[in-house]
């Protein structure tokens, strides 16, 4: 990958919009936040992620509903659903509405960082855009 990867991550939750924006700008992508449907296709006319981080329950709709309309219109990029319910009809759900992680709130930082890079297909060490996150408190990852 030649730039920078952007991520576009929707939540109704702000505390995990915010924490998700500071964990993942500090690792070294570029990351827009939105709350919902509307958010999201308003952000898709500026923004072409390489890789969406959906919530699965949220008051406008569900993640799955999301994921399903951005296939409508084109969008193709890997999605990783995140929720705080892990509900295993809906962890068999996932896949097929285009799934290619499931991570169950409260997200732990390094399980994000790995999935996201996996799901990206880039490793931390390779890129000089991503830099070191460590662990020093749940909302308030700092970069060494």
């Amino acid at each position: 990958m030649n730039h920078i990867p952007r991520i576009l991550v929707c939540d109704d939750n702000d505390d995990i919009l915010a924490f998700l924006y500071v964990l993942l700008r500090k690792a070294g992508f570029e990351v827009t936040t939105v709350h919902g449907l509307t958010e999201t296709m308003d952000a898709l006319k500026s923004f072409q992620p390489d890789l969406f981080i959906l919530d699965v329950f949220m008051p406008e709709c569900d993640g799955f509903f999301l994921a399903e309309e951005l296939q409508m219109r084109g969008h193709d990029k890997p999605i990783i659903y995140i929720t705080a319910y892990d509900n295993p009809a809906v962890r068999l759900n996932a896949p097929v509405v285009g799934a290619i992680e499931y991570l169950i709130k409260p997200l732990d930082i390094d399980v994000v960082l790995e999935k996201v890079h996996k799901a990206l297909g880039v490793t931390p060490e390779a890129n000089n855009w991503s830099l070191r996150v460590t662990k020093s408190s749940a909302l308030a990852p700092k970069v060494e």
